[in-house]
């Protein structure tokens, strides 16, 4: 399997992880995925991904409150906030 096919595989994992887990996070754990799904973003995009700033990670991470009762709009900001930062 390609490096960037294992590196999508796991991020996948790791927000379906996130997303699952994410009412019992503390906030911190919640900066330490979206750390980790940046890494494995980088990973899987290659060299032409650029990952967000710190000012926009802190604005995802800010409104994570407001998914609460929707995962699937929590995947699509974090898809928003790579897809912006390429």
């Amino acid at each position: 399997m390609s490096e960037r096919m294992r590196a999508t595989r796991q991020m996948m994992r790791s927000i379906d992880q996130w997303v699952a887990d994410r009412e019992n996070m503390a906030m911190e754990d919640h900066a330490g995925m979206l750390a980790q799904v940046t890494e494995q973003a980088a990973a899987a995009y290659g060299e032409g991904f650029a990952p967000p700033d710190a000012a926009r990670c802190q604005a995802f991470l800010d409104q994570l409150t407001q998914f609460s009762g929707d995962p699937a709009q929590m995947v699509i900001q974090l898809s928003g906030l790579f897809k912006q930062a390429q």
